[in-house]
């Protein structure tokens, strides 16, 4: 069952890079995951250890100090490492900047703000992060932001966060994937050292949300099932482990079918974004799967651990409610059943 949890790598390149990213998140995620937890956010460092170690821009060009690999697998294999060490905020945090507006200056940013902006997002000296509206809520990694690319409304727009009439309130950091830095931004007033158009971006940018928060999804799916199997296996119930009674058998074995299935569909949308195919209604339908199997997960992880599973120094109990917080995450974003409906009724 552990092995229908795990998505195989294509190819050598692929699972070199994952062992890489695998002793990265050992060493510089893992062992400070509960500070960054009690303090609000993840550190600026660990960006700029990432960047050092190419993992932010494997698509971009090697003129702005990216790997030009063209394919998105990769970074999809840092996200899960990162998950699987315990931090879906984190790994959402690399979605957004890596997989979100990376690739949305790449492909909509004049050749100036390229120039500009792109080398110390790809080296991780510069944070970004991508948000549907700022404008009385909370956005993800706001606390350590430089940019944030404001994909709701009309017109798709960079925010420097750094500049003059810009503040950043943070927000209470809870229970909930609280080292993804979560602030209020409040704008005083926009101008053009505040705010930088993109054109016709919006729609490739929350295809681009859509993908990465299933990809962020599945992963915390497989990593709940994981926990579930390691507790039903430890846990001996009238003198049999847990795994050993049926009903646990057949709980575990759906959500294990439902992850083999959901993962075919993810790594297509990945294939299809890598070779610049994919369309929203695709990407918007793999979000909706991915996350509704991770509450699923989650659900049926913390039931197979009984009051355990409430319990903080138990994983799924952090784990539960890192779910949660992504799923309320990707409605802030978009309502992706409106763009399947939408690609339903047309005929797409």
């Amino acid at each position: 069952m552990t092995a229908l949890a795990r998505r195989p790598d294509p190819t050598s390149d692929h699972a070199a890079f994952r062992e890489s990213a695998r002793r990265f998140v050992a060493g510089d995620v893992t062992p400070h995951l509960d500070a960054w937890r009690h303090g609000g956010t993840v550190s600026r460092e660990v960006f700029t250890t990432a960047g050092s170690h190419g993992f932010l821009g494997t698509c971009a060009p090697e003129q702005f100090g990216g790997g030009e690999a063209g394919d998105y697998a990769f970074l999809a294999a840092l996200i899960e490492e990162t998950v699987d060490a315990g931090s879906i905020g984190l790994a959402l945090l690399w979605a957004l900047h890596a997989g979100v507006v990376i690739p949305a200056l790449l492909d909509h940013g004049s050749p100036e703000i390229q120039r500009r902006l792109l080398p110390a997002l790809i080296s991780g000296e510069s944070i970004a992060v991508a948000a549907g509206d700022v404008d009385g809520h909370a956005v993800i990694g706001a606390r350590l932001a430089d940019l944030v690319l404001m994909t709701g409304g009309d017109q798709t727009s960079l925010l420097f966060a750094t500049a003059a009439g810009v503040t950043t309130i943070p927000s209470p950091a809870g229970l909930a994937a609280p080292e993804t830095g979560c602030a209020d931004i409040v704008v005083a007033s926009a101008g053009p050292d505040t705010l930088a158009p993109l054109r016709d971006c919006g729609v490739s940018a929350r295809r681009d949300i859509d993908l990465w928060i299933a990809v962020v999804a599945l992963a915390a799916a497989r990593r709940s099932t994981e926990l579930a199997i390691d507790y039903a296996e430890s846990r001996r119930v009238f003198g049999r482990p847990l795994a050993e009674f049926e009903n646990t058998q057949m709980r575990l074995a759906e959500i294990a079918a439902e992850i083999r299935s959901a993962t075919h569909y993810v790594d297509h949308c990945l294939t299809a974004r890598s070779a610049s195919t994919l369309g929203p209604v695709d990407a918007a339908a793999v979000r909706e799967v991915a996350v509704q199997l991770a509450g699923r997960a989650a659900d049926q992880s913390l039931q197979l651990h009984g009051g355990y599973g409430y319990m903080r120094e138990y994983p799924i109990a952090q784990a539960f409610a890192d779910t949660r917080f992504l799923s309320t995450a990707a409605r802030g974003f978009s309502d992706s059943r409106r763009v399947v409906a939408a690609g339903l009724f047309s005929g797409r």
